[in-house]
């Protein structure tokens, strides 16, 4: 039996559309767990496309709380008695992401300051900030920066002095410093907390 150009084109047409109808619709996948009767689909919107091939012995089908489901597919559950079940997505297949450090800060002169500082920090950049010793410090706020600064290279840390946004664009465009030092004397805590927002993206 010999066949023609014609002949395989029709046979990988059908087999083709055979395969794209079977097809899991994108984004939906079927809980894993041992109620064979449910079916899930993660989808914002549920077309008939995304169950007609899925529903085989199914009693349920699960979709997350806000779904639109068209009519059409209402229509078919209905007929087929199968309910919908809105409900949070178990969503297992996702590394959980761990949240980003907390910002170290000091200030080595007034810690009612540094408390002020570090609230506003945390608000602004939505993270946990952490008061510590200078020595640990990301950021530290000073009102005798070159100080400061000093200490910490002798203890083999790399810090910068900084009191305005351009120094920090300057120095940033240049090196990558250990510990930021914000000028204090020509900063009030909201610059500050401006300051160090930006340092800490």
């Amino acid at each position: 039996m010999t066949s023609t150009p014609l002949d395989l084109e029709a046979i990988v047409r059908r087999i083709v559309g055979e395969v794209v109808a079977g097809a899991v619709a994108p984004n939906s996948q079927p809980v894993a767990s041992a109620n064979t009767r449910l079916c899930l689909i993660d989808r914002p919107v549920i077309a008939l496309a995304d169950v007609e091939q899925r529903l085989d012995g199914k009693s349920e089908i699960a979709v997350a709380p806000r779904a639109v489901i068209t009519p059409a597919v209402k229509d078919l559950l209905r007929a087929q008695s199968i309910a919908i079940v809105r409900e949070e997505k178990q969503n297992t297949m996702r590394t959980p992401v761990a949240a980003p450090a907390a910002i170290l800060v000091a200030d080595v002169d007034c810690s009612n300051r540094c408390a002020a500082f570090a609230k506003q920090l945390g608000i602004r950049t939505r993270r946990g900030v952490q008061i510590v010793v200078a020595e640990e410090a990301r950021i530290v706020l000073a009102d005798l920066p070159q100080r400061v600064v000093c200490d910490l290279c002798r203890s083999g840390a790399e810090a910068v002095q900084v009191g305005s946004l351009s120094e920090v664009q300057a120095v940033a465009a240049a090196m990558q410093p250990d510990v930021w030092v914000l000028d204090m004397t020509r900063l009030n805590v909201i610059a500050a907390t401006n300051l160090a927002t930006r340092l800490t993206k």
